[in-house]
């Protein structure tokens, strides 16, 4: 979390995670955390993942969130179909990916 803190003014001055910082969460392994073995991840659940933000949340808040919403992303991609995932981590299995979410929007319906 030290470095975490030291960088966190860079973090809000840049506007974006610096990349030393994303280089960090890759040697770490963090962002595989609830990836699937197969793809050289550790298959943790994701409340696991979600404590993992919230002690990286103590160093940084706004590195925290962008490790929460990759690592979130890579937990997505194991549930879709074997082809889809092969697809996904096809070039790197250290891929990160993100889109906006808006589930207000969503609508629920009953089968």
């Amino acid at each position: 979390m030290p470095t975490l803190r030291e960088r966190a003014g860079m973090t809000e001055k840049l506007r974006q995670i610096p990349q030393e910082t994303v280089d960090d969460f890759h040697v770490l392994g963090i962002l595989r955390a609830a990836q699937p073995t197969r793809f050289g991840g550790y298959d943790i659940d994701y409340p696991s993942v979600l404590d993992i933000a919230a002690e990286l949340g103590r160093g940084c808040g706004s590195s925290a969130w962008c490790y929460g919403v990759w690592a979130a992303y890579n937990w997505v991609a194991g549930m879709f179909p074997e082809k889809v995932q092969e697809e996904y981590w096809s070039e790197s299995v250290d891929v990160l990916s993100s889109t906006s979410v808006d589930p207000s929007r969503a609508k629920v319906t009953s089968t």
